[in-house]
């Protein structure tokens, strides 16, 4: 939430021609923590204040970075990156200059897509070590998605030796983060549990990550519970932590988690395999992917995708994983990748193209295996066990043990008979079949609307009583209805009158 009071400064400061303060002014703004028209409203102080003096500070060029990023603007983030990296030089050694331009520098590489996850753990132990000046922005873990292990970065390089990376991360980040670290950690590895079919440990780690006071670790930490609760068909169900979280995100005004959480919240909607709730999201609350897919819309894109495939509309599904694809591989976001592989899968499999649907399933399989990760797959339901049992099936693989591949197909049945109507493909009703009628039926129809009889109709056609009786029989039958007021009323619904 914006501090008016902040903003009421950088204005004066600005129409003063301070640029200078104005700048150091807005360098409390959370640009993690902005909702669109807060964003809208920064961008435009931004834009009033020259970019000489803007560029001058390191601070402000990483929260010029973090719009770009959040955007989907690669060259402007590459543009103010590089800005940075020329700063430092500029910067005497052992002064608080250069020491905020690293830490700047250190925050700016968890953005970069090149930065592995070797990388992002050597830059949390820079940041730990150097104590020489304070950090005046937050570093984002989950960049407003529901989790932290796929959130700001895709973490499953430090999954598959999660409790050693645990005991080296959990210091590094109660260094850098301070009274914000505790649950952190422990939402992860939760996260990561779930992902592995350990639904039992994940629901004790879980516990561990409500200690958080952040709004952002705490969606997270409730997005997982969610997901653990509706696993167990005696439990109070997945709407009991959400809705609590709700409650949460009110109180502490955190209305920049509003979207994603709008979209949680429309994926655990489509287990009932009811419709209504995601057909008036996509009709009312999110933008379309023809503009472009970005970390800021990212999660809202995925939930997207999965309510194409309960819609039916499998063309766009397949169009839109691709796209969220493409742009996840540039990142290395191994669980995103796998999810849009699936969703692809099934996509394509209801559009007659079985050998893709195969091909794009083994790829997911192959790249899910080396990490354990099962809920991704059979959190999919009938659809994912149905194509899991013919991929079992092939003469040859393309990817994934057979073990792995049983594995998921027992995951996958299990949640297709705890939600035997989830993802069931909807087809538009094709209504009744077209019926044809004559000119001369057809004036008779509307004869009958008029309220006259069958000897009325016959004086004014000129045709014999018998002849009318034949044609109206006729008319009944191909309608299926068998009184007047049942035909006026069919053939008005038809459109024949």
């Amino acid at each position: 939430m914006l501090d008016r009071g902040l903003l009421r400064k950088a204005r004066e400061s600005i129409a003063a021609s301070d640029y200078a303060q104005a700048v150091r002014a807005l360098h409390e703004v959370d640009v993690h923590h902005l909702n669109e028209e807060e964003r809208e409203e920064i961008r435009a102080l931004f834009s009033s204040i020259p970019e000489e003096d803007r560029a001058a500070s390191p601070i402000h060029r990483i929260q010029e970075m973090q719009f770009a990023w959040y955007e989907g603007r690669s060259e402007d983030f590459g543009v103010w990156h590089s800005r940075l990296l020329r700063l430092r030089t500029g910067c005497k050694a052992d002064t608080t200059c250069r020491s905020m331009t690293e830490k700047c520098i250190c925050c700016a590489s968890f953005m970069l897509p090149r930065t592995d996850n070797a990388q992002i753990l050597l830059m949390l132990a820079v940041l730990a070590n150097d104590k020489d000046s304070v950090l005046p922005f937050s570093i984002s873990v989950t960049s407003n998605y529901p989790s932290i292990l796929r959130g700001s970065r895709d973490l499953s390089v430090w999954g598959q030796h999660y409790g050693a990376v645990a005991e080296i991360v959990r210091p590094l980040v109660r260094a850098v983060y301070g009274s914000g670290s505790p649950g952190r950690v422990e939402c992860g590895k939760a996260e990561l549990l779930y992902e592995r079919n350990n639904i039992p440990a994940a629901s004790m780690e879980v516990g561990g990550a409500f200690v958080s006071k952040d709004a952002d670790v705490l969606f997270a930490a409730y997005a997982v519970l969610a997901r653990i609760r509706a696993l167990d068909p005696s439990g109070g169900g997945w709407r009991e932590p959400l809705d609590h979280f709700e409650t949460i995100m009110e109180e502490r005004g955190a209305d920049w988690l509003m979207p994603n959480y709008e979209a949680l919240r429309v994926r655990f909607s489509l287990l009932s395999g009811d419709t209504a709730q995601a057909e008036a999201w996509l009709a009312e609350r999110l933008g379309s992917e023809w503009d472009g897919v970005h970390p800021d819309n990212g999660y809202r894109m995925m939930a997207k995708a999965r309510v194409y495939l309960a819609l039916g509309r499998n063309t766009e599904a397949v169009s839109l994983a691709e796209e969220l694809k493409q742009v996840f591989a540039a990142e290395s976001r191994t669980l995103d990748i796998i999810e849009c592989g699936v969703t692809e899968a099934i996509a394509c499999e209801r559009l007659g193209s079985g050998a893709l649907a195969m091909e794009q399933l083994g790829a997911a399989i192959a790249a899910a295996e080396p990490y354990g990760y099962v809920r991704v797959f059979a959190d999919f339901g009938a659809p994912a066990y149905h194509l899991l049992g013919k991929y079992s099936r092939e003469p040859a693989q393309r990817g994934g043990s057979a073990k792995f591949v049983a594995q998921l197909m027992e995951s996958a049945k299990c949640f297709a008979l705890l939600y035997p109507e989830y993802l069931l493909e909807k087809k538009e009703d094709p209504g009744p079949p077209p019926v044809e009628c004559t000119a001369a039926e057809i004036r008779m129809l509307r004869l009958l609307e008029e309220g006259k009889t069958n000897s009325e109709i016959a004086q004014e056609v000129g045709v014999k009583l018998t002849t009318v009786k034949f044609h109206l029989r006729n008319v009944y039958e191909r309608l299926g209805v068998s009184s007047r007021t049942a035909a006026l009323k069919e053939a008005k619904d038809r459109g024949i009158l």
